[in-house]
């Protein structure tokens, strides 16, 4: 009989956990749920099944994969609509096929080019008869194919925020003619030494690293010249980036002038500031969301990265907060005694460590950083992969025992279990991975907004080679910036206590510490010797100690982030009075908290520009939306002391709206007017100037100090004057009027 129409569907069950109770009898994974994925279990389908958007944390090794898996197939079998299981890479995600299969979960691979997937496999996923296994990039894109699924549920969502971004996010690399036509047509929103540094072929640092914002105003004002800028050069370009530009433009739409544009010296980003995936139908359409991750913070993160306003999350599992996978060996030889003092030995003594250890995994924030350690200290023999190359068959670079996995920009998506790999190196801080975040972090300095992004990235590089409880690595932190990251107390705290111990004891056994000593130390690391038996005991012992406490400013940002979502959320939807309420109900948060201050300054920007925008669109309210925008600009001002970034923006450009020099600027400019006007201004002071420029250079104090009087002169200070040799006077004293003494 050929028929199969009388075969009973997929037997239903009461929960996901009589699900696997079913699966196991004829399944290749483990016989048993663990208590903790049976708890998870249990308290998503008795509190969270029904929630639009859930999110829940496991470690590394704690069988999530299982866990998601499950509560898709549950779906899936109990709602009888499409499921789609979505992961970051395609290397994850067929790593997720193949494990959810071999639990018996009914999952199909959609991975890859739409063209190249079996008719049959997508015909199962439409028709609910299988989960479908894909990429992010398949719902984040201008022609979405993974649509009309009830359930999402996306795997490793803390990397979600650059995936997500992409779909909406325009690149122009500057030895394109279209970074120069843009960098034309919004110079207004720059001041002009800004815009020609920008110009320049050669600029002096650090103008050829910054990165600038143009006044969101202007992009508003030029946004149908910039579109068809954009449109006129894919069209008549047959690049694949500009191929790829013209899809980003669609998926952008009629948003375009609610973007943010970042520009520096190399390239140009354009792109929203919190992606408006409620405007996204393959995503905001789907009944429910389900957001899995091993680094769920506190702060939201999460929210900002996928769009969403609130996102309910699951506790953890009794115990499972402090478990860790595996257990990692930190090297900081950078602090060693001889490296300290010679750094011209650290890429010699880098390559003899790779070649100890043999295969090896390389995470960096850029492909420039990894160029720069690749080239340094590549041992001789040794063969280069990354990412792409491994993307289909891991076993390319596990099967030779000389190879460097270079994974830049990529911290997470890669399994390295057992002898797969035995050192990771991480070089450089991953907090520029894009223009936005280079903005934020560099120029902003709302370091404390990144915080949490830096963090989960640092946590999944880290644990890259460690998959298993029984699992070892050695993880090499390469660069000062990481380094000092890493060991800040606040930053320390937030990670979990098991990596607290671990990043402590490899710094005191790092800092001032010989070479020999290290290398001493590897060795009966990767012998697992008596000796690292006891120090094993020492950093278990010591996480017991420990305790994981939110940085500073974490309650502010989470309170923040639903009103900044549903700010942008509006502001996308052309809703401008919806969108500064919001605005203001977030800054009402942010302003709580130092910590947060500086972010809240680029609120403020916002807010500044989004009311400039509302008094051209509403003529008889037009003065008091003015006094509005300036009132916000001053708001600028006051949260971004210390920093200088929106002095290079022209905030009032486009508009009728004047943003006044606050005193402190004007007073100084006036002082400095009169400086040039003098006699002084000549010779003499040029003499003066050249004697500074290298009192400044030295360690001396006197010279230095004489210097700082100089300088504080020439920025505009009424008086300037040093201690006159008194012991208990401060070095140097800058007075701006009544309005503002520094002290050194």
């Amino acid at each position: 009989m050929a028929f199969r129409s009388t075969k009973s569907p997929a037997v239903a069950t009461a929960d996901p956990e009589a699900l696997y109770r079913l699966l196991a009898k004829t399944n290749n994974g483990p016989a048993y749920l663990w208590g903790h994925q049976t708890e998870i279990l249990r308290a998503w389908h008795e509190s969270y099944k029904e929630r639009d958007n859930v999110a829940l944390e496991l470690p590394t090794g704690a069988g999530k994969t299982l866990v998601g898996g499950l509560i898709s197939e549950w779906l899936r079998r109990e709602e009888r609509k499409p499921v789609a299981y979505l992961c970051p890479t395609r290397q994850l995600a067929k790593q997720a096929h193949e494990k959810l299969e071999s639990y018996g979960v009914q999952a199909v691979d959609l991975t890859g080019p739409f063209k190249r997937w079996a008719p049959a496999a997508r015909m199962r996923f439409t028709n609910a008869q299988a989960v479908a296994v894909t990429t992010y990039a398949h719902v984040f894109n201008s022609s979405p194919k993974i649509q009309d699924a009830r359930t999402l549920v996306f795997d490793d969502s803390q990397a979600g925020a650059s995936y997500v971004a992409s779909a909406w996010t325009i690149g122009i690399d500057r030895d394109e003619a279209l970074y120069q036509t843009v960098l034309t047509l919004l110079a207004e929103g720059l001041d002009n030494a800004t815009v020609e540094a920008l110009r320049d072929d050669a600029p002096t640092p650090p103008r050829d690293t910054t990165v600038h914002l143009v006044s969101p105003l202007v992009v508003f004002n030029k946004q149908a010249l910039l579109r068809a800028a954009i449109a006129a050069d894919a069209a008549f370009s047959d690049e694949t980036s500009s191929t790829r530009r013209s899809h980003r433009l669609r998926t952008i739409g009629d948003t375009l002038g609610t973007c943010l544009v970042y520009a520096s010296h190399s390239k140009m980003e354009i792109r929203p500031f919190i992606a408006p995936t409620a405007m996204h139908e393959a995503f905001s359409s789907s009944h429910r969301r389900v957001f899995m991750s091993a680094t769920l913070g506190e702060g939201g993160e999460l929210e900002r990265s996928f769009g969403v306003s609130r996102i309910a999350r699951m506790p953890i599992p009794k115990g499972w907060d402090k478990e860790g996978t595996g257990r990692r060996f930190f090297v900081f030889p950078e602090v060693s005694t001889e490296l300290n003092d010679d750094t011209s030995l650290v890429a010699p003594w880098v390559r003899k460590t790779i070649e100890l250890h043999g295969r090896t995994a390389l995470l960096t924030p850029s492909e420039r950083e990894s160029k720069k350690v690749l080239t340094a200290a590549t041992p001789e023999g040794f063969v280069k992969l990354d990412g792409h190359d491994v993307e289909d068959d891991m076993s390319i670079f596990t099967k030779n025992k000389k190879s460097i996995l270079d994974l830049a920009n990529r911290y997470d998506g890669v399994d390295l279990p057992d002898d797969a790999c035995r050192l990771v190196i991480l070089a450089g801080l991953p907090s520029n991975t894009d223009l936005q975040e280079k903005f934020l972090y560099n120029s902003v300095g709302a370091t404390s907004v990144l915080q949490e992004r830096i963090r989960s990235r640092l946590v999944q590089g880290m644990g890259r080679a460690t998959r298993n409880t029984g699992d070892f690595s050695t993880v090499m932190v390469l660069g000062t910036e990481l380094a000092n990251f890493l060991l800040l107390h606040d930053v320390l705290q937030a990670f979990r206590e098991e990596i607290q111990a671990e990043i402590e004891f490899g710094r005191d056994e790092s800092l001032g510490r010989s070479i020999d000593d290290i290398d001493e130390n590897i060795q009966a690391f990767l012998e697992q010797d008596e000796d690292w038996v006891d120090v094993n005991a020492k950093i278990a012992g010591d996480s017991e100690s420990k305790k994981r406490v939110n940085p500073h400013g974490t309650a502010e940002l989470a309170k923040s982030a639903p009103h900044e979502v549903m700010a942008m959320n509006a502001l996308a939807a052309g809703d401008l009075e919806e969108a500064l309420r919001q605005a203001r109900l977030a800054l009402d948060e942010l302003a709580l908290n130092p910590k947060t201050a500086r972010y809240a300054a680029l609120w403020n920007l916002f807010s500044c520009s989004w009311t400039q925008i509302q008094a051209a669109q509403q003529a008889t309210d037009a003065d008091t939306l003015h006094r509005s925008a300036v009132r916000h600009f001053e708001g600028v001002r006051r949260y971004a002391i210390g920093t200088t970034w929106f002095k290079h923006l022209n905030p009032s450009a486009g508009n009728g709206t004047r943003i006044a020099y606050d005193d402190l600027d004007s007073f100084a400019a006036a002082q400095i007017v009169s400086l040039v006007q003098s006699k002084v201004w000549g010779s003499e002071l040029k003499q003066k100037v050249e004697e500074a420029k290298k009192g400044l250079a030295q360690k001396s104090f006197k010279p230095f100090e004489a210097g700082l009087v100089v300088l504080g002169t020439l920025a505009g200070a009424s008086e300037s004057f040093g201690n006159g040799g008194a012991q208990a006077a401060p070095d140097a004293v800058w007075i701006f009027g009544d309005l503002l003494w520094v002290v050194w």
